[in-house]
């Protein structure tokens, strides 16, 4: 049954799009570009091929990674507390916390694979566990690194014996954990090593300024976010500190995923929602109170945990019975009618009919061989951008930066190259969404190229909802 909640425009974009560039034979990095590595859209790529390019089966993807990782995290869970019932709280923290970040599983997979490796004396099991953080990296940069720091830790604490044999090992894990992220970016390494490691550091550095809300942000939101940054900051911690103060097999689990618990707290303070507070949900789970070496405050650690987890899964649980029950009237409603195979794409109730109004109207005006520019209202400030409109119209992204970036899509060089895409693509057709963001509150303005380009070559052809089509004058 479909979920009764509409899909972010931009994200989900992100995923189907890059799957479809993909299969058209193109290259992340070398003929379009992702603000995070391509493993996640290599995934659905992979999936389209098998089973049909619907949004249906990118749904059922990430279905299934959002299970994979609530397995994963129980597993960690009861290695940790030595309890498969205590980790049934993991297993309910990644299902409540439900947003697939297959790197988070690889992440954990890794550090599982670790702890294994800390008691055996041969390096096959170390050398994957640095693949496995490899991979996790080929899903997404940042938690890829989180999960190699996680291995070195994990190895680091349980491996037994002198100094020198910990550094020998924990330096085999990461010189295979380079080595596997190498060998899956090795065509974009070959074809175009700048734009790579412009892809991989210095684009999503430029986002930084407006993604950080600030530390104390977190404090001004739910409840729940701030319960849950600082359950996994202290699990985190103490974890950690616990495997440094008694390096031993028995304690290396619990410092690996200490490391990911306190990246995970950076990753939520910095923009406190309901999609940046999940990883720090999920290993709030993962480690409940097994760090406390005490039963009293092992047992109220838990407890503490259970209440951040349970209360908000109970409450998105109540909510959504309501609207399958019929007491509540749903927010939202699928538009599969006018996409096929997207029984499960959801938009909110007030905004369906005028999506497909404009998915009949951009089909109308662009022909099959043909594609249109999806946009912003203005690009000085990047607020919001629909990307999923190429998937629901069926018409490619062709221009290299094609999702839209504040600190990237800004920039006047950037533009320049947007509408050079544009003019050797011949777009006739340009489709503003104009956002809920307030202008004023997006940070310091940027180049106004596209926007004056626009305004030269295109004429407004008519408004359908929030979004504003230009045809070519």
């Amino acid at each position: 049954m479909p979920l009764p909640w509409p899909v972010s425009r931009l994200d989900a974009g992100i995923g189907v799009v890059a799957a479809q560039r993909i299969l058209r034979g193109e290259l992340p990095y070398v003929d379009f570009q992702t603000l995070y590595t391509p493993g996640r859209s290599y995934l659905a790529a992979a999936a389209f091929r098998v089973f049909g390019t619907t949004f249906d089966v990118a749904t059922g993807v990430d279905a299934l990674s959002k299970a994979l990782q609530a397995w994963l995290a129980w597993h960690v869970a009861a290695r940790i507390s030595g309890s498969r019932l205590l980790a049934l709280l993991a297993l309910a923290a990644g299902l409540g916390f439900s947003h697939s970040y297959p790197a988070l599983a690889a992440a954990l997979a890794a550090v599982l694979l670790a702890a294994r490796a800390a008691g055996e004396p041969k390096h096959a099991l170390a050398v994957a566990a640095g693949a496995a953080a490899g991979v996790a990296a080929w899903f997404r940069q940042d938690i890829g690194f989180a999960a190699a720091l996680a291995v070195l830790a994990t190895l680091w604490v349980g491996t037994e014996g002198t100094a020198a044999a910990r550094a020998r090992r924990t330096a085999l894990a990461g010189a295979s954990a380079a080595a596997a992220l190498a060998a899956l970016l090795l065509p974009a390494i070959v074809a175009a090593p700048a734009r790579l490691w412009q892809g991989l550091v210095t684009n999503p550095a430029a986002t930084v300024p407006f993604r950080n809300e600030g530390v104390f942000t977190i404090f001004g939101t739910d409840w729940v976010y701030v319960a849950v940054a600082l359950l996994a900051l202290a699990g985190g911690a103490i974890g950690l500190v616990r495997g440094l103060r008694s390096p031993g097999p028995e304690n290396a689990l619990a410092a690996g995923a200490g490391v990911l618990a306190l990246w995970s707290v950076n990753y939520c303070v910095m923009r406190p929602d309901a999609h940046h507070v999940i990883p720090a949900g999920i290993m709030a789970g993962v480690l409940g109170g097994a760090p406390f070496p005490r039963r009293w405050r092992r047992n109220t650690a838990w407890a503490l945990c259970a209440a951040a987890v349970l209360v908000p899964c109970a409450r998105a649980t109540a909510v959504r019975a309501s609207v399958v029950t019929g007491h509540r009237r749903p927010s939202s409603e699928p538009i599969g009618d006018v996409v096929p195979g997207a029984r499960s794409l959801y938009f909110p109730a007030d905004e369906a009919e005028s999506y497909r109004r404009l998915v009949a109207r951009v089909r109308e005006l662009v022909p099959p061989d043909r594609t249109f520019l999806s946009a912003c209202r203005r690009h000085d400030v990047i607020h919001d951008q629909d990307l999923l409109l190429y998937f629901a119209a069926d018409r490619p992204a062709v221009a290299y930066d094609w999702h839209f970036d504040p600190g990237i899509t800004t920039r006047d060089d950037v533009q320049r190259g947007i509408a050079r895409d544009c003019e050797s693509a011949r777009i006739d057709v340009i489709v503003r969404f104009g956002g809920p963001a307030a202008d004023e509150d997006l940070g310091p303005a940027g180049s106004r190229f596209i926007d004056d380009w626009i305004a030269a070559r295109f004429a407004l052809a008519g408004t359908i909802g929030r979004y504003a089509i230009w045809t070519r004058r």
